[in-house]
């Protein structure tokens, strides 16, 4: 397993911070009509401001290039493709997947884990995340979730020895603002 500094974690905790921010921001300012695609757009800006990864739009020189959709196969036997919603790669490796979601579903936590697994397909990724911007009253991250991460904890999973992050916005139920709204907080959680 390939050994990632702490450095480009931290960057990469930074960053999906700093999108769950801005995605409250645009969900509180558009309400339903906030988007998979407002994410994808968020989560970009933001992971390209960390430049480790590439910039968006790419630069004809960028060595690291961000893409929206690149499919590839993950499993030669079962000939299963997958389009990450956001990856960076470069010629020789491929950095980071980041899957998103504006809706409980815990699939893209098990897409990522195929993408840093060095067995499951003819490419790896070096880190993967799952970003979860969950509507108020649309659910929490649901209980499957919350076991993953609980086991995670138990093993001793964290930002040293994992490669797979989850962020997501959880809403604090028994907790209501002053005008009535839900609060929210944001999570990172190092799982695989």
């Amino acid at each position: 397993m390939k050994n990632i500094p702490l450095s480009t974690k931290k960057k990469l905790e930074s960053a999906l911070k700093s999108s769950l921010k801005l995605a409250l921001v645009e969900m509180k300012s558009v309400k339903k009509g906030f988007s998979e695609e407002s994410l994808r757009y968020i989560v970009m800006s933001e992971i390209s401001k960390k430049e480790i990864w590439g910039t968006f739009p790419n630069p004809i020189e960028s060595e690291n290039k961000l893409l929206f959709e690149q499919e590839y196969n993950i499993l030669k036997i079962k000939k299963r493709t997958f389009k990450p919603d956001i990856i960076s790669k470069n010629e020789n490796e491929h950095l980071l997947a980041i899957e998103l979601k504006i809706k409980n579903d815990i699939i893209d936590v098990r897409k990522c884990k195929e993408y840093i697994s060095e067995s499951k397909g003819w490419v790896s990724f070096d880190l993967a995340a799952a970003v979860y911007a969950i509507m108020p009253g649309a659910g929490q991250i649901n209980y499957h979730m919350e076991q993953k991460i609980n086991h995670a904890e138990k093993i001793g999973k964290n930002i040293h020895n994992s490669r797979l992050l989850v962020a997501f916005v959880e809403w604090e139920r028994d907790l209501l603002g002053r005008n009535g709204s839900s609060k929210s907080r944001i999570r990172l959680e190092w799982i695989y």
